[in-house]
């Protein structure tokens, strides 16, 4: 899925709670609103963000490591791309 306000309504709903989107949120281009996707993710999972030199791996997983639980993992050129796309795998959304 592409960058764009449909990914980042989908974001905001499904990842962040949000029921109405009224107040700017860009978390699939900007990396100010990414990292608050980051910090409500950690809410509820361990969030790994590695450098690849020519993109970005971001791997989100269960807090309790014991349950074995793998949740969500993107990479991509953009960091608040493939945070965004982890994110949503992560909580169960299917993205193209």
């Amino acid at each position: 899925m592409k960058t764009g306000h449909e990914l980042d309504v989908l974001v905001a709903r499904k990842v962040m709670g949000l029921k109405d989107v009224w107040h700017p949120f860009f978390p699939s281009t900007e990396i100010a609103d990414a990292w608050k996707v980051v910090e409500k993710l950690r809410e509820n999972y361990e969030v790994d963000m590695f450098d690849m030199q020519d993109h970005w791996h971001v791997d989100v997983s269960d807090k309790d490591w014991m349950s074995g639980g793998w949740s969500g993992s993107s990479e991509n050129e953009s960091l608040p791309l493939a945070i965004c796309l982890a994110a949503l795998e992560a909580v169960g959304v299917e993205v193209e």
